[in-house]
């Protein structure tokens, strides 16, 4: 990472990474993180929950819109009891999702083939 957002990561987190709208955007415990070509890091999203965990960033082929995966904590070894679900989000506003979609086990990928998410 440039060393202008580098420091600024939450040690003891994933950070998941995404290209997105031309933007890098990086998962920080609660936080998207955006750095730009010019290197200018900035904040596309907090989510309100300060104990949820971004685990996963990824894009639906069929919207264009940024899958965003959260834990309900901190859950690294996917053994804790937690609660799970994506986001849809659309890269703009600073505060919420479009939907939220809940789901049964921790997402830390998005994989995408032949226009179908997995």
């Amino acid at each position: 990472f440039p060393v202008t957002i580098a420091p600024t990561l939450t040690t003891g987190y994933r950070h998941p990474l995404l290209v997105f709208n031309n933007k890098l955007f990086i998962g920080d415990k609660n936080i998207i993180k955006t750095l730009d070509s010019s290197e200018t890091a900035g904040t596309a999203l907090t989510l309100a929950n300060a104990s949820e965990n971004i685990t996963a960033l990824g894009t639906d082929p069929g919207s264009g819109r940024m899958l965003v995966g959260v834990a309900s904590q901190q859950n690294a070894s996917g053994t804790q009891a937690a609660q799970y679900f994506i986001g849809i989000y659309d890269g703009t506003n600073p505060s919420q999702f479009l939907k939220k979609i809940p789901v049964d086990d921790m997402v830390t990928a998005f994989y995408s083939v032949g226009g179908i998410v997995f």
